[in-house]
């Protein structure tokens, strides 16, 4: 999904909530996000994210913190959360104050079997699904607040 939305998001920066090993913010990076800001509440995985964007030579470009998201500031052109169906419900409203204008979260790490789920929590986030990838048992779903979908589908 990443490689979907790399054109609209060029030079844009990226927040990676729930960033593990940082694989999402740097394969951002590679793709052309300008920078990219991952957050772990795993002090663990913040080190390796740390040592992986040393290992690539994106370490000017991505910064990673150890804690919760909402240590972040800023507005981001595109969100990523890869996290659990529970988490991801909790902070899915919240994290729209991250959101720039028409600006996309992507959301993983959800077994296809959650998808309703989720879609109900999106719906009330007041957001709507732009798009969707399943991969095995696997579904990712990429969302944008509810009125700009709407927007955009007027000017097609």
């Amino acid at each position: 999904m990443l490689l979907q939305y790399a054109a609209q998001c060029q030079g844009s920066r990226l927040l990676d909530v729930g960033c593990g090993s940082g694989i999402l913010s740097l394969a951002a990076l590679q793709l052309g996000w300008q920078s990219a800001v991952g957050v772990d509440i795993d002090a663990q995985a913040i080190a390796v994210a740390m040592h992986n964007a040393e290992l690539n030579g994106l370490q000017d470009r991505a910064r990673f913190l150890h804690g919760s998201w909402q240590s972040v500031t800023g507005v981001f052109l595109c969100i990523t959360a890869n996290v659990y169906l529970g988490p991801l419900v909790e902070m899915l409203q919240p994290l729209t104050r991250y959101l720039a204008p028409g600006g996309t979260i992507i959301l993983s790490g959800l077994l296809a079997s959650q998808e309703a789920a989720m879609r109900t929590a999106i719906q009330n986030a007041g957001l709507a699904v732009q798009a969707r990838r399943i991969e095995e048992e696997w579904v990712a779903l990429a969302v944008r607040r509810a009125r700009d979908a709407e927007q955009e589908s007027l000017h097609m």
